[in-house]
């Protein structure tokens, strides 16, 4: 699957229209709804491509299937840690419930 290349950005117009744009091309356009709900929508598409684009700038579709996965993984991981008994890296566990706490808004 092919996708558009670069940074994905957030533009606004004097009118209240949000867009994403990547590449020098507009990939999404949001033009209906509450202006506070577009604006929100338009970031939060661009902060989950850029991030997945991160990860994975080959297959950021790859990334975007698998996150409930990894987040799964990473909590059983953490809860088996925990409760296993067996030693354990601490900054091992702090960064895994400093991730899980993150991707819970928490």
């Amino acid at each position: 699957m092919n996708y558009t290349k670069g940074e994905w950005k957030i533009h606004k117009d004097k009118y209240g229209a949000f867009w994403v744009e990547a590449d020098n091309s507009k990939v999404c356009i949001l033009l209906d709804g509450a202006r506070d709900r577009l604006e929100a929508n338009a970031y939060l598409i661009a902060a989950a491509v850029n991030a997945c684009i991160k990860l994975n700038p080959d297959n950021p579709m790859a990334v975007a299937e698998s996150i409930s996965d990894m987040y799964e993984a990473l909590k059983r991981f953490e809860q088996l840690a925990i409760h296993s008994g067996q030693f354990t890296p601490p900054d091992l566990l702090v960064a895994c419930g400093n991730a899980l706490s993150k991707t819970e808004g928490k």
